[in-house]
């Protein structure tokens, strides 16, 4: 069986950030393991994905954007997620991808306003209905939301340019931020209220880098072994 996971959480947690080394060490492990992002992941839906920012620049609609996001999906889907997991999941492979249906269901659906049954029907219209495994829910306690937040943005404004892709999603401030994230954690009670119930797993993203990647790896870990998914050279990571 392949494994589909996903990384996902509000602005400033970190998600890009371990996406890097838990690949690197499911790759030295053997296992035949990708990395992607949303929106984008192939030439054309990298076209949506800048049409999808313009857009929201423009004030466009949060249906008409969640459409986008879809159409951007169905590309990555169809061009690179399925044919690497294959159609049922049964190619023995892993595939991490840096946000997916499930921002949709926060920034368009909490957050936008678009009732999360018209985004159950997006999913099953351009999605296939083809769902993480496990998804990682990354957040800030909310004893040091605002701290950790600040601490992050401005290390991130610091930056070398172009070091991060920033949005207007990165823009809102701190009480819009920790809304947001309040929406990303309630997002089980959002899919099994539409009839899906999927595998979240909560990460403190709070500390050192190098910690919460080392706990997501042995979350990714343990369902590996429960998934029964093997790499090339037998390693375990």
């Amino acid at each position: 069986m392949s494994i589909f996971i996903g990384i996902e959480g509000g602005e400033m947690v970190g998600k890009t950030s371990i996406v890097a080394p838990i690949y690197g060490v499911l790759k030295s492990a053997g296992y035949e393991v990708i990395k992607s992002r949303e929106p984008g992941g192939t030439p054309e839906a990298e076209v949506i994905r800048r049409d999808i920012f313009k857009a929201l620049r423009e004030n466009v609609g949060a249906e008409e954007l969640a459409i986008m996001f879809f159409k951007a999906r169905k590309l990555h889907l169809d061009q690179v997620l399925i044919p690497h997991l294959g159609k049922n999941k049964e190619k023995n492979t892993i595939a991490l991808i840096d946000r997916y249906a499930s921002t949709t269901r926060v920034l368009q659906g909490a957050e936008g306003g678009v009732p999360q049954i018209r985004l159950r029907q997006m999913e099953d219209e351009y999605a296939h209905n083809f769902f993480p495994d496990l998804t990682i829910l990354m957040y800030f306690p909310e004893n040091i939301f605002e701290k950790t937040f600040l601490e992050r943005k401005k290390f991130a404004e610091a930056a070398e340019p172009g070091s991060r892709s920033n949005t207007l999603w990165d823009e809102g401030d701190v009480e819009l931020q920790l809304m947001r994230q309040r929406h990303y954690l309630n997002l089980p009670v959002f899919y099994r209220e539409t009839g899906v119930n999927l595998n979240f797993e909560t990460l403190d993203a709070s500390r050192p880098i190098e910690v919460v990647t080392k706990d997501a790896l042995g979350i990714i870990s343990r369902i590996i072994k429960e998934k029964s998914v093997t790499g090339k050279i037998g390693n375990e990571i």
